[in-house]
């Protein structure tokens, strides 16, 4: 029940404090004497919006308190221990403060809390009714829960919410299992039509990657199981005049795993764009090193690498573009970022520029830091756990390389890949 209401600078009232004692409280006034103002004070320190100028004239804030004794099984105290505010007894504090510019702040028992939290308070410790009113016995639950209350049949209405909710969830995780089959069957389909493709190209085993003349090319690496293993990659691709060479990276899950790859622009008008993300974890090494040969004139390059390390891991990318005294108008770009999730992981990087024709357009950089505490703060603020918001983070960091794969069936399958290297499942 509500004990006490204490009001200051409210309205027409500079302080006031009223105790309730048990039974029936009744307040008698003629029209205009202020019942209406006690009302809008108790819907205000429950959640409610109240007047538009609800703070008293000449004050800078007003605030209202409401002290409720509520017995030990009251619903409130579960909706409290869901919000993380401590009970204080049997005793429930509510206190909410306006300010004169229309900013609101509310406190449960000593602790700051949200609009939301006191709505949902609202419907448990009180309910207000105007004539012609009784808008609780309108809705469904709220015969059911006078009845249910009557006959003492709580614990048996909690087990049957408990059971319904599994029931729910079953559902919920059933239909899931399935949509993920669907999935899994596309999934399957589209990959035997790569692979039967792929057996028709007959690709050789460390052959070069030559296009000729206006050739274009995309390719996706990609590795996604998790080995003790070592491996080492070296691929050497030429470019003939206007030519184009697309290439995506995603290695990861070897204990040692090096890339070297050069790409030689040996036509103008030749482009090259080369794009990598990754994420390292459990002490795996990881080495990228690539070099791009500017070798003839208005040639194009771009190179964007992100790594994310966690753990002990450890990852290095070295590149270097090159620029042949007659490459004149090139036109080249190297990026490298990487994110550092533990202080325990490391990462080095080289980028080069070899110049040697003076009508260009180079660039390169390379960043690797920390993730940003002040994005974290956000997350957390919204609901989201600690260690959610660094995978979210970090999920949001690589797949920014997927916004260049058109084909949405690789770029899903290129994100289940990153999802189960960043989540662990």
């Amino acid at each position: 029940m509500l004990s006490s209401l204490q009001i200051r600078n409210i309205l027409l009232i500079k302080q006031l404090s009223i105790n309730f004692t048990s039974g029936l409280n009744v307040f008698t006034g003629e029209t205009g004497a202020g019942k209406s103002i006690l009302l809008d004070c108790i819907g205000f320190v429950l959640g409610f919006r109240g007047p538009s100028k609800f703070v008293r004239h000449g004050s800078k804030q007003g605030e209202v308190v409401a002290i409720f004794d509520l017995p030990t099984h009251h619903d409130a105290w579960e909706i409290l221990s869901d919000a993380g505010i401590e009970s204080l007894d049997n005793e429930l504090i509510i206190k909410r403060i306006n300010h004169q510019d229309g900013k609101k702040i509310a406190f449960i028992n000593d602790q700051r809390c949200s609009t939301q939290i006191l709505v949902r308070l609202s419907k448990k410790v009180i309910e207000i009714q105007g004539q012609n009113q009784d808008s609780e016995l309108l809705t469904d639950n709220g015969p059911r829960e006078l009845i249910d209350n009557f006959a003492d049949l709580r614990t048996e209405v909690l087990n049957i919410r408990n059971v319904w909710n599994t029931l729910l969830d079953e559902k919920i995780n059933l239909m899931k299992i399935s949509k993920e089959a669907e999935e899994i069957k596309k999934d399957e389909d589209y990959l035997t039509h790569a692979i039967n493709e792929l057996k028709e190209f007959k690709p050789q085993v460390g052959e070069d990657i030559i296009l000729e003349k206006s050739a274009a090319l995309k390719s996706i690496y990609l590795q996604n199981d998790k080995s003790f293993g070592y491996f080492h990659k070296y691929s050497r691709n030429s470019l003939s005049s206007d030519s184009n060479y697309t290439s995506f990276i995603f290695p990861t899950g070897h204990k040692f795993n090096k890339l070297d790859l050069e790409f030689n622009l040996e036509g103008e008008r030749s482009e090259c764009n080369l794009q990598s993300a990754s994420f390292l974890d459990d002490n795996v090494h990881q080495e990228v090193k690539t070099r791009v040969n500017h070798l003839f004139p208005n040639c194009k390059s771009y190179q964007k690498v992100k790594n994310v390390l966690n753990a002990e891991s450890k990852g290095v990318y070295q590149g270097k573009i090159f620029v042949k005294d007659v490459a004149q108008k090139t036109d080249a770009y190297q990026l490298s970022k990487a994110l550092l999730i533990k202080d325990s992981s490391e990462f080095n990087a080289k980028p080069e520029l070899e110049i040697y024709a003076d009508d260009v357009k180079c660039s390169h950089g390379s960043t690797s830091g920390s993730v940003n505490e002040d994005s974290i703060y956000y997350l957390m603020t919204r609901g989201i756990t600690r260690k959610e918001a660094v995978k979210l983070l970090t999920k949001a960091f690589l797949y920014e390389i997927l916004d260049f794969i058109a084909d949405p069936k690789i770029k899903k399958l290129i994100e289940k890949n990153l999802d189960r290297q960043i989540y662990g499942h």
